[in-house]
Protein backbone atom coordinates (compact mmCIF):
# COMPACT_ATOMS: atom_id res chain seq x y z
CA UNK A 1 0.00 0.00 0.00
CA UNK A 2 1.13 3.52 -1.24
CA UNK A 3 2.45 5.76 2.00
CA UNK A 4 0.80 9.09 2.14
CA UNK A 5 2.88 11.28 0.05
CA UNK A 6 5.10 8.99 -1.61
CA UNK A 7 5.44 9.57 -5.16
CA UNK A 8 7.18 6.52 -7.37
CA UNK A 9 8.65 7.94 -10.82
CA UNK A 10 9.92 5.59 -13.37
CA UNK A 11 11.30 6.63 -16.51
CA UNK A 12 11.64 4.25 -19.69
CA UNK A 13 13.64 4.09 -22.96
CA UNK A 14 13.38 2.54 -26.03
CA UNK A 15 10.20 0.36 -27.12
CA UNK A 16 10.48 -2.10 -24.05
CA UNK A 17 9.72 1.14 -21.91
CA UNK A 18 6.81 1.51 -23.80
CA UNK A 19 6.07 -2.23 -23.79
CA UNK A 20 6.35 -2.62 -19.92
CA UNK A 21 3.47 0.09 -19.71
CA UNK A 22 0.82 -1.30 -21.60
CA UNK A 23 1.64 -4.37 -19.76
CA UNK A 24 1.26 -2.30 -16.74
CA UNK A 25 -2.27 -0.88 -17.61
CA UNK A 26 -3.42 -4.22 -18.57
CA UNK A 27 -2.39 -5.79 -15.66
CA UNK A 28 -4.31 -3.14 -13.46
CA UNK A 29 -7.04 -4.08 -15.09
CA UNK A 30 -9.02 -1.17 -14.50
CA UNK A 31 -10.34 1.13 -17.15
CA UNK A 32 -8.34 4.52 -18.49
CA UNK A 33 -8.22 7.43 -19.93
CA UNK A 34 -6.00 9.23 -22.58
CA UNK A 35 -5.27 11.82 -24.55
CA UNK A 36 -2.82 11.95 -27.39
CA UNK A 37 -2.08 11.75 -30.61
CA UNK A 38 -2.30 7.73 -31.53
CA UNK A 39 -0.60 7.35 -34.79
CA UNK A 40 3.18 7.50 -33.45
CA UNK A 41 2.04 4.50 -31.16
CA UNK A 42 0.63 2.41 -34.10
CA UNK A 43 3.99 2.85 -36.02
CA UNK A 44 6.11 2.42 -33.49
CA UNK A 45 4.36 -0.65 -32.13
CA UNK A 46 2.44 -2.25 -35.22
CA UNK A 47 1.33 -5.64 -34.75
CA UNK A 48 2.14 -5.05 -31.09
CA UNK A 49 -0.25 -2.50 -30.43
CA UNK A 50 -2.84 -4.21 -32.30
CA UNK A 51 -2.26 -7.24 -30.01
CA UNK A 52 -3.28 -4.74 -26.55
CA UNK A 53 -5.96 -3.49 -28.22
CA UNK A 54 -6.91 -7.10 -28.54
CA UNK A 55 -5.91 -7.29 -24.60
CA UNK A 56 -7.97 -4.81 -23.93
CA UNK A 57 -11.11 -5.85 -25.28
CA UNK A 58 -10.57 -9.62 -23.54
CA UNK A 59 -10.51 -8.16 -20.23
CA UNK A 60 -13.54 -5.71 -21.25
CA UNK A 61 -11.19 -2.69 -19.96
CA UNK A 62 -12.78 0.25 -21.28
CA UNK A 63 -11.08 3.67 -23.04
CA UNK A 64 -11.84 6.94 -23.50
CA UNK A 65 -9.45 8.74 -25.74
CA UNK A 66 -9.38 12.08 -27.05
CA UNK A 67 -7.52 13.05 -29.97
CA UNK A 68 -6.76 15.59 -32.55
CA UNK A 69 -9.25 15.78 -35.55
CA UNK A 70 -8.34 13.48 -38.40
CA UNK A 71 -6.80 11.13 -36.28
CA UNK A 72 -7.84 7.20 -36.84
CA UNK A 73 -7.21 5.50 -33.58
CA UNK A 74 -6.76 1.87 -32.96
CA UNK A 75 -10.25 0.87 -30.72
CA UNK A 76 -12.38 -1.93 -29.93
CA UNK A 77 -16.06 -2.05 -28.84
CA UNK A 78 -14.93 -0.88 -25.09
CA UNK A 79 -13.16 2.04 -26.64
CA UNK A 80 -14.89 5.54 -27.12
CA UNK A 81 -12.87 8.45 -28.71
CA UNK A 82 -13.66 12.35 -28.99
CA UNK A 83 -11.57 15.07 -30.89
CA UNK A 84 -9.93 18.21 -30.81
CA UNK A 85 -9.17 20.67 -33.22
CA UNK A 86 -6.72 20.26 -35.56
CA UNK A 87 -4.83 23.45 -34.43
CA UNK A 88 -4.35 21.38 -30.39
CA UNK A 89 -0.83 19.66 -30.97
CA UNK A 90 -0.96 15.95 -29.29
CA UNK A 91 2.62 14.71 -30.29
CA UNK A 92 2.59 12.91 -27.10
CA UNK A 93 0.45 10.92 -25.37
CA UNK A 94 -0.91 11.09 -21.58
CA UNK A 95 -2.58 8.34 -20.01
CA UNK A 96 -4.43 8.29 -16.33
CA UNK A 97 -5.19 4.43 -15.25
CA UNK A 98 -5.60 4.29 -11.46
CA UNK A 99 -3.16 6.26 -9.12
CA UNK A 100 -0.94 6.44 -11.89
CA UNK A 101 -0.25 8.74 -15.12
CA UNK A 102 1.99 7.68 -17.77
CA UNK A 103 3.21 9.98 -20.60
CA UNK A 104 4.59 8.42 -24.07
CA UNK A 105 7.20 10.56 -26.26
CA UNK A 106 7.79 9.59 -29.60
CA UNK A 107 10.71 10.56 -30.18
CA UNK A 108 13.98 8.76 -30.31
CA UNK A 109 15.35 7.11 -28.23
CA UNK A 110 11.31 7.16 -27.25
CA UNK A 111 10.35 7.69 -23.26
CA UNK A 112 7.96 6.51 -21.25
CA UNK A 113 7.55 8.14 -18.02
CA UNK A 114 4.87 6.78 -15.01
CA UNK A 115 4.22 8.75 -11.97
CA UNK A 116 2.51 6.66 -9.10
CA UNK A 117 0.75 9.36 -7.06
CA UNK A 118 -2.97 9.83 -6.32
CA UNK A 119 -2.81 14.08 -6.67
CA UNK A 120 -1.28 13.79 -9.86
CA UNK A 121 -3.69 11.37 -11.28
CA UNK A 122 -6.95 13.26 -9.48
CA UNK A 123 -5.60 16.47 -11.26
CA UNK A 124 -4.99 14.68 -15.01
CA UNK A 125 -8.26 12.98 -14.50
CA UNK A 126 -9.99 16.53 -14.18
CA UNK A 127 -7.64 17.83 -17.17
CA UNK A 128 -8.93 15.01 -19.14
CA UNK A 129 -12.68 15.19 -18.14
CA UNK A 130 -12.58 19.26 -19.02
CA UNK A 131 -10.89 18.25 -22.39
CA UNK A 132 -13.65 15.55 -22.84
CA UNK A 133 -16.80 18.40 -22.24
CA UNK A 134 -15.34 20.41 -25.10
CA UNK A 135 -13.87 17.81 -27.43
CA UNK A 136 -16.18 16.26 -29.98
CA UNK A 137 -17.22 13.08 -31.46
Amino acid sequence: KEEKGIVKVEVYNGVQGGLAVLKDIIATGKDYVAFGEDNPFQELFGTLAEQYVRQLKEKKIKERLIGPAGQKALTSKYSEIKYLPKDIKLPSISVIYGDKVAFAIFQRPYYAIVIESRDLAISYQSLFEYLWKIAKR
